[in-house]
Parts: structure tokens; C-alpha cells; sequence
């Protein structure tokens, strides 16, 4: 999964430049960039709108003639994307305001991203009513079996996931009370949604990564950070970015997500959900992991360094320790997959806390990690491209 001892490769040294707002320096690694690769990384990371617009606005001079059309489009396409998510969350506000209780969980990030769907969740009692409610007029539900959920789809909208509760490979994992404790409300694209708060967020993204995803983006690692260090994120509106920089992101390097509370995450908290519903080494091993990463974050950003707590022991996703300041690091790369032994480790888990084995999840799972390493890197787990980058010139 990461190698002993870890840094980041220089194309993820280059994300980390542009997603913080801070163009990379001209030299070999951006002159020599294979830029297909680059954005498809781009597109596997979540991150592709967000790159495309900093390059386009902020380092013009880095992007050879043959791919400035091509970021062009990219933004162009998003805006569009990014509107339809608007709409999306427009509509349900103005459907549900005052007459049902709901959390828009999920979606809330600090900066522009775009999704293919909205996470809804609703009362148990209400769920029926609601989904009425929103496709009134026109639209329709189609059940989606293994998350125990309804899909409504709406023409002109994004698809809009309705959930009474959360679980993933047929189980659940939090408490309902937990879920609803404490709910903020956060401006998404101009729109105000209620939605989880901090610590919520936090577990719901964790879970997400560990039993669907299986692998580590950009998008949800720095969205991680964020709730860490300044509790539930104010979500970048249409307004204000639409012709603007995008705003630098989290700091790479921050506290340690093992401590009780950091910024607006309450880890005490996660740590029972996770004890009481049988994913405790799941989220052992997710902490480590982005421990790890943060560090070799600091690593490449030197300035992150003083307020970073010393990463000279990093405990490891798979056991033991690895020492990540050796004088001749590895290399690795976000967005990072899973490795097969912490997927195995995750199923053993399932199997000895909740007598679960999902086998169609299990056999995906093998299958999405096969494809990656087939397609060297091209094709992620469960999330699709939203551009078509095959068109890219690679100089």
C-alpha cells in the first residue's frame, strides 16, 4: 500500500502544489509531464476540476499549447456539473424546508469538485413521504438493494441517493443518534443544506473509503484534513469562485487524527461507533495510513514542517513501525489504493466482529484491484471519469 519508508512521487508533489494554490515551479517534473497520465491521476484523485482550473488561471505558462484547449473544457464541462448540483440542492430545499427533517451528508467539501450524486438521509418514518415529495411532478425511485436505499432520479438533476440510515456491505456501522447529533448548516454551492457535523462527516467519508472505495483520493484526504483542523468545512460557492483563484486548501501537514479531539473532529467519539459496531481495526488502519500521508505531506511541503508533530515513527496500516525520514525514501502516490492485505484485513474483520462476509463485495473488490494495476493506474475503484481524457496529448 505504502512503501517503507514513504514520499510522495513527484506528480503527487505536483497535485499537492496546485491544490493548495500555490503553482509548482518550472523544471523537469512539470517539462517532462506525461499529461494524460497526470490529469487521469487528476480525474482517479477527484480532484480534476480543481487542477484543470489552476493551471488554466494561475500557471498558464507550465501547460504546453497542445492541452490548454483541453483544460478549457474541463472547466467548462464542471461549471456545467457544478450547476446541476446546485439545482440538485436548490430543489430538495425547496421541496423539504419546513416540512421534513434531512442531512445532506457527503457533499460538503472546501473547495469545487464535482459528484455524480447527493446523499440524503431522512427519518425512517418519513422516507416514503419524501421520496413522493421529491419526484412529484416528475421523476422516479429505483431501489438499490446492497445499500438499502432508493435512487430518485429527476430530469435536469444529479441522482439524489435517499438513505434512512447508513451501511455499507449490508451492515451498518453508526448509530442513528450519532448520525443526527448536532447537525450544522453549511453553504454548498451557494445553497443552505443541513448536514452532519465535523465528526460525523469524518466517520462517514472514513467508512466510505474503507468499504467502498478500497483506495485514497486527494478529494477525500484533503476534505479529511479540513474537518481536522477547522471542524465542518465551508463548502467554495458558485459565486464566489466562478472566474476567481480557487482558494489554497487545508494544511497538509496538521495534528494527529489519533488524539481525542482535533479542530472539529471528536476521534473519541468515531472510536466507540467503531468498538460498538465491529470496525475498530479498520479505522486503526484508515488512521495510520493518512498519518502516514500527512506526513510525507510535510515532507514535500517544508513550510508544514513546524506544525506538523514530528513523523519520525509512523505506525503501520499493516503492523510495527516504519521510519518515513530515511535517507533513501520509497515512493508513493496519491490517489493511493489499498493494499490486498489491508482489503483482507478489513474482510477478517467483518468475519470476526460481525459474522459478515459480503462475497459480491469481496469479488468487486479483487476485481477493481486487478483493474488498476491492468490499466497502470487508469481506472479506480468504483468511481468512473467524468471527462473523456482519451483525446489528451501526452507532451
Amino acid at each position: 500500500m505504502v512503501p517503507d519508508p514513504f514520499r510522495l512521487d513527484s506528480e503527487s508533489r505536483l497535485f499537492l502544489h496546485l491544490l493548495r494554490g500555490a503553482p509548482p515551479p518550472d523544471g523537469p517534473a512539470v517539462r517532462h509531464l506525461d499529461w494524460r497520465r497526470f490529469l487521469l491521476r487528476a480525474s482517479g484523485g477527484r480532484v480534476l476540476y480543481a487542477v484543470a482550473r489552476t493551471l488554466r488561471d494561475e500557471a498558464p505558462a507550465l501547460v504546453p499549447p497542445p492541452v490548454k484547449p483541453t483544460l478549457a473544457r474541463i472547466v467548462d464541462e464542471g461549471d456545467h456539473r457544478r450547476l446541476q448540483l446546485q439545482r440538485t440542492l436548490e430543489h430538495i430545499r425547496r421541496r423539504l424546508d419546513g416540512r421534513f427533517p434531512y442531512l445532506v451528508a457527503k457533499t460538503a467539501r472546501p473547495y469545487p469538485y464535482i459528484t455524480f450524486d447527493v446523499d440524503l438521509l431522512v427519518l425512517p418514518e418519513d422516507y416514503n413521504a419524501v421520496a413522493r415529495c421529491l419526484t412529484e411532478g416528475g421523476g422516479r425511485m429505483q431501489a438499490y438493494a446492497p445499500k438499502k436505499q432508493h435512487d430518485l432520479l429527476v430530469p435536469g438533476l444529479l441522482r439524489i441517493d435517499l438513505h434512512h440510515d447508513f451501511c455499507w456491505q449490508g451492515s451498518h456501522f453508526v448509530d442513528a443518534e450519532f448520525v443526527w447529533s448536532e447537525s450544522t448548516t453549511t453553504i454548498i454551492e451557494d445553497i443552505p443544506s443541513p448536514t452532519p457535523n465535523a465528526t460525523v462527516e469524518w466517520a462517514l467519508v472514513a467508512l466510505n473509503l474503507l468499504y467502498e472505495r478500497t483506495y485514497l483520493p486527494w478529494l477525500d484526504y484533503l476534505a479529511l484534513q479540513a474537518w481536522e483542523q477547522r471542524g465542518s468545512p465551508r463548502a467554495v460557492s458558485t459565486e464566489e469562485n466562478n472566474g476567481a483563484p480557487l482558494p489554497a486548501l487545508a494544511q497538509a501537514g496538521g495534528p494527529s487524527p489519533q488524539a481525542g479531539i482535533e479542530g472539529g473532529v471528536h476521534h473519541a467519539m468515531i472510536s466507540s461507533q467503531a468498538r460498538l459496531h465491529g470496525w475498530i481495526e479498520g479505522l486503526s488502519l484508515l488512521r495510520s495510513l493518512l498519518h502516514a500521508v500527512t506526513a510525507a505531506c510535510a515532507l514535500a511541503w517544508p513550510s508544514d514542517a513546524a506544525s506538523t508533530p514530528s513523523p519520525r515513527r509512523v505506525p503501520s496500516p499493516a503492523g510495527g513501525d516504519r521510519s518515513i525520514l530515511a535517507a533513501q525514501p520509497g515512493y508513493a502516490c496519491l490517489p493511493l489504493i489499498f493494499s490486498a492485505s489491508m482489503i483482507a484485513r478489513l474482510y477478517a474483520e467483518g468475519w470476526r466482529r460481525r459474522r459478515s462476509l459480503p462475497c459480491h463485495d469481496l469479488a468487486y473488490a479483487a476485481f477493481a484491484k486487478a483493474r488498476y494495476h491492468l490499466t497502470r493506474g487508469q481506472r479506480f475503484p468504483i468511481y468512473g471519469h467524468w471527462f473523456d481524457l482519451g483525446e489528451v496529448p501526452c507532451r
